[in-house]
């Protein structure tokens, strides 16, 4: 699963400045991506936020044989397509979705999965659609263009997913540096990018085999709290010196369930 952040396609030789579009050179950084995946892998699906919407991409990814979700941005021509739909079918929590049709210039027909979220009193929605009348200003919207064949509730959920990325750079950031540049030379910060993320990898295979967190994994800097930042005082008995452990440790068990998964 591909995910890119709207700061640029960094950790590529296509990284830029920050002076391009978010979709710049995607197109060459995704055939570079794909040449590098295993041959046993045959389905390829792209999540993209509205940033990496063109007729250019989506091209590509169809010719590609890509199954695509990928943000559309609230321009006139789609809040027209908005206003048009009359069937929306609620999913609990005051969203509901419908659906739409957009013929891209390849002729070729896509789906338009439209979400809207009604807002409570006193919310103001997120983006005015200025086409709308005065009362549809009540719901916040989502449109997502898609190639695939789930059900348009399914296609939001599935695209929605994307969002656990966040929590893997966020990850990256506060727990390895990953936002450091320690080089004026490229090598040295690949080099060092490489390193953070076999730190990173090593670390998630201690999540799950040593602390036995294979469904919900604690962030790095909770793992330092708790089996790193161990309150102990140092002790001499029958003249050797020992470290003991604080009796009222909260989290004793815990780390002695681990060390025994660990020995």
């Amino acid at each position: 699963m591909f995910y890119w952040r709207d700061q640029g396609l960094c950790g590529s030789r296509f990284c830029v400045s920050g002076c391009h579009h978010t979709s710049y050179q995607v197109i060459p950084f995704l055939q570079g991506i794909l040449k590098k995946l295993p041959v046993h892998i045959k389905k390829v699906k792209v999540r993209a936020d509205s940033g990496f919407f063109s007729l250019e991409f989506l091209g590509f990814l169809m010719r590609c044989a890509i199954e695509f979700y990928v943000v559309v941005p609230l321009q006139p021509w789609v809040q027209k397509k908005i206003y048009e739909l009359k069937s929306w079918k609620p999913i609990g929590g005051g969203v509901e979705v419908g659906e739409g049709k957009y013929v891209c210039q390849e002729g070729k027909v896509l789906r338009l999965v439209v979400i809207r979220k009604k807002l409570k009193l006193g919310e103001s929605p997120k983006k005015q659609l200025k086409l709308f009348p005065v009362d549809e200003a009540r719901y916040d919207y989502q449109v997502i263009i898609t190639n695939s064949e789930l059900v348009a509730e399914e296609a939001w959920r599935f695209y929605n997913k994307r969002a656990c990325c966040e929590n893997f750079i966020k990850e990256g950031i506060y727990g390895f540096g990953l936002d450091k540049v320690i080089s004026h030379h490229y090598a040295g910060n690949y080099a060092y990018f490489e390193l953070l993320m076999l730190g990173y990898n090593v670390m998630n295979w201690f999540k799950e085999q040593v602390l036995n967190q294979k469904k919900v994994k604690e962030m790095m800097q909770r793992i330092r709290e708790k089996f790193l930042l161990i309150p102990a005082c140092r002790v001499r008995i029958s003249g050797r010196l020992i470290l003991r452990q604080e009796k009222s440790w909260f989290y004793r068990k815990e780390y002695t369930e681990a060390l025994a998964r660990f020995t």
